[in-house]
């Protein structure tokens, strides 16, 4: 009885276990696209034209080029720093992936070892009772 209600708990143990792992690694998949999303928030903050060339076409043709420089310069840090965050985000994603498969894993050697465990505990009693019928039959039936 004990063992049968160990068995269910450590089944129910196991199932939310996988569950965690399968949401990890769901979760790292979804994180993929994060490249995707910080390339294409570049290209729209480099499409988008500068406010004062929007307010003043004429100021803006008149604007040193130094401030064009520092302004070009600005996006290309910009557009560096997003590319950065992205691969950082790409790293995030697969060390989670690795670590939910990891977790499963376990789960599964763990499930496993627990298994084995309750079958030597069936066999050893198994091999008790023929022991004991063993003795019974030797003994004539007094024993």
């Amino acid at each position: 009885m004990r063992a049968s209600l160990l068995a269910a708990a450590v089944g129910l143990a196991v199932l939310a276990l996988v569950h965690d792992a399968r949401a990890v690694v769901r979760a790292s998949r979804s994180a993929e696209r994060a490249p995707v999303r910080v390339l294409a928030d570049i290209r729209a903050q480099e499409a988008l034209p500068a406010p004062a060339a929007v307010a003043a076409p004429a100021a803006a043709a008149a604007a040193p080029s130094f401030e064009r420089q520092s302004e070009r310069l600005r996006h290309e840090i910009f557009a560096q720093l997003n590319s950065v965050s992205a691969r950082f985000e790409d790293l995030d994603a697969r060390i989670y992936e690795i670590v939910g498969r990891l977790q499963l894993l376990a789960v599964c050697l763990i499930a496993f070892f627990i298994g084995v465990l309750v079958w030597q505990m069936s066999l050893t009693r198994q091999m008790a009772r023929i022991e004991a019928e063993r003795r019974a039959s030797e003994s004539g039936g007094l024993g």
